[in-house]
Protein backbone atom coordinates (compact mmCIF):
# COMPACT_ATOMS: atom_id res chain seq x y z
CA UNK A 1 0.00 0.00 0.00
CA UNK A 2 2.70 2.60 0.66
CA UNK A 3 4.53 1.86 -2.50
CA UNK A 4 1.73 2.48 -4.46
CA UNK A 5 0.97 5.41 -2.59
CA UNK A 6 4.45 6.45 -3.48
CA UNK A 7 4.27 5.79 -6.76
CA UNK A 8 1.06 8.15 -6.89
CA UNK A 9 3.06 10.51 -5.53
CA UNK A 10 5.48 10.12 -7.89
CA UNK A 11 3.26 10.37 -10.79
CA UNK A 12 1.31 13.45 -9.79
CA UNK A 13 4.64 15.50 -9.50
CA UNK A 14 5.87 13.99 -12.77
CA UNK A 15 2.13 15.38 -14.12
CA UNK A 16 2.04 18.33 -12.72
CA UNK A 17 5.32 19.39 -14.48
CA UNK A 18 7.35 20.07 -11.35
CA UNK A 19 11.20 18.94 -10.83
CA UNK A 20 10.93 14.46 -9.17
CA UNK A 21 9.97 14.02 -5.85
CA UNK A 22 12.54 13.35 -3.86
CA UNK A 23 11.06 10.06 -3.26
CA UNK A 24 11.13 9.62 -6.93
CA UNK A 25 15.11 10.58 -7.24
CA UNK A 26 15.55 7.24 -4.65
CA UNK A 27 13.22 5.22 -6.73
CA UNK A 28 15.38 6.22 -9.66
CA UNK A 29 18.75 5.94 -8.11
CA UNK A 30 17.75 2.21 -6.65
CA UNK A 31 16.37 1.11 -10.10
CA UNK A 32 20.09 1.78 -11.19
CA UNK A 33 21.88 0.28 -8.59
CA UNK A 34 19.82 -2.87 -9.13
CA UNK A 35 20.91 -2.63 -12.81
CA UNK A 36 24.05 -2.14 -11.97
CA UNK A 37 24.53 -4.87 -9.83
CA UNK A 38 22.62 -7.66 -12.16
CA UNK A 39 25.43 -6.09 -14.32
CA UNK A 40 28.35 -6.79 -12.08
CA UNK A 41 26.79 -10.03 -11.26
CA UNK A 42 26.85 -11.61 -14.56
CA UNK A 43 30.42 -10.24 -15.26
CA UNK A 44 31.43 -12.22 -11.86
CA UNK A 45 30.10 -15.08 -12.51
CA UNK A 46 31.23 -15.39 -16.26
CA UNK A 47 35.02 -14.49 -14.35
CA UNK A 48 34.38 -17.12 -11.67
CA UNK A 49 33.29 -20.03 -14.86
CA UNK A 50 36.94 -18.63 -16.48
CA UNK A 51 39.02 -19.21 -13.18
CA UNK A 52 37.54 -22.22 -12.24
CA UNK A 53 38.08 -23.61 -15.71
CA UNK A 54 41.57 -22.74 -15.08
CA UNK A 55 42.06 -23.84 -11.91
CA UNK A 56 40.49 -26.74 -13.49
CA UNK A 57 42.81 -27.52 -16.06
CA UNK A 58 45.89 -26.19 -14.23
CA UNK A 59 45.17 -28.41 -11.43
CA UNK A 60 45.37 -31.33 -13.25
CA UNK A 61 48.89 -30.47 -14.83
CA UNK A 62 49.89 -29.98 -11.72
CA UNK A 63 49.17 -33.06 -9.70
CA UNK A 64 50.18 -35.30 -12.83
CA UNK A 65 53.56 -32.84 -13.25
CA UNK A 66 54.23 -33.48 -9.13
CA UNK A 67 53.42 -37.41 -10.19
CA UNK A 68 56.05 -37.61 -12.71
CA UNK A 69 58.61 -35.50 -10.72
CA UNK A 70 57.99 -38.29 -7.63
CA UNK A 71 58.84 -41.27 -9.42
CA UNK A 72 61.76 -39.51 -11.23
CA UNK A 73 63.19 -38.78 -7.71
CA UNK A 74 63.08 -42.15 -6.61
CA UNK A 75 64.60 -43.32 -9.86
CA UNK A 76 67.37 -40.46 -9.29
CA UNK A 77 67.80 -42.03 -5.87
CA UNK A 78 68.13 -45.33 -6.85
CA UNK A 79 70.78 -44.36 -9.83
CA UNK A 80 72.45 -42.26 -6.91
CA UNK A 81 72.98 -45.40 -4.41
CA UNK A 82 74.23 -47.55 -7.59
CA UNK A 83 76.68 -44.75 -8.65
CA UNK A 84 77.99 -44.40 -5.01
CA UNK A 85 78.62 -48.41 -5.00
CA UNK A 86 80.31 -48.15 -8.20
CA UNK A 87 82.55 -45.03 -7.47
CA UNK A 88 83.53 -47.18 -4.66
CA UNK A 89 84.33 -50.02 -6.47
CA UNK A 90 86.06 -48.09 -9.22
CA UNK A 91 88.13 -46.64 -6.42
CA UNK A 92 89.34 -49.65 -4.60
CA UNK A 93 90.48 -50.80 -8.52
CA UNK A 94 92.17 -47.15 -8.93
CA UNK A 95 94.49 -47.53 -5.58
CA UNK A 96 94.97 -51.60 -6.52
CA UNK A 97 96.25 -50.66 -10.14
CA UNK A 98 98.08 -47.82 -8.84
CA UNK A 99 100.16 -50.29 -6.23
CA UNK A 100 100.71 -52.62 -8.91
CA UNK A 101 102.11 -50.07 -10.95
CA UNK A 102 104.56 -48.86 -8.67
CA UNK A 103 105.65 -52.51 -8.03
CA UNK A 104 106.35 -53.34 -11.88
CA UNK A 105 108.15 -49.43 -12.70
CA UNK A 106 111.17 -47.48 -10.70
CA UNK A 107 110.13 -44.24 -10.25
CA UNK A 108 111.81 -42.12 -12.59
CA UNK A 109 114.61 -39.89 -10.85
CA UNK A 110 114.03 -36.25 -10.70
CA UNK A 111 115.50 -33.88 -13.47
CA UNK A 112 117.76 -31.13 -12.80
CA UNK A 113 115.98 -27.50 -12.66
CA UNK A 114 118.18 -26.69 -16.30
CA UNK A 115 116.91 -29.70 -18.31
CA UNK A 116 113.33 -29.61 -17.37
CA UNK A 117 113.38 -26.02 -18.31
CA UNK A 118 112.24 -25.46 -22.25
CA UNK A 119 115.05 -23.55 -24.15
CA UNK A 120 114.35 -20.42 -25.81
CA UNK A 121 113.91 -20.65 -29.73
CA UNK A 122 116.80 -17.69 -30.57
CA UNK A 123 116.63 -18.60 -34.04
CA UNK A 124 113.29 -17.14 -34.71
CA UNK A 125 112.94 -13.70 -35.37
CA UNK A 126 110.01 -11.50 -35.50
CA UNK A 127 108.75 -10.59 -38.28
CA UNK A 128 107.27 -7.24 -38.92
Amino acid sequence: MALLSVAALAFASKVAGESPSPIRKVVTMIDEMKATVEKEGKEDLKAYDEYKCWCSTNGEEKKRAIEYSTEQIADLEAFIGEASGTEGKLKTEISSLEADIALIMPPLPQQPACVRRRPRNSHWRRLT
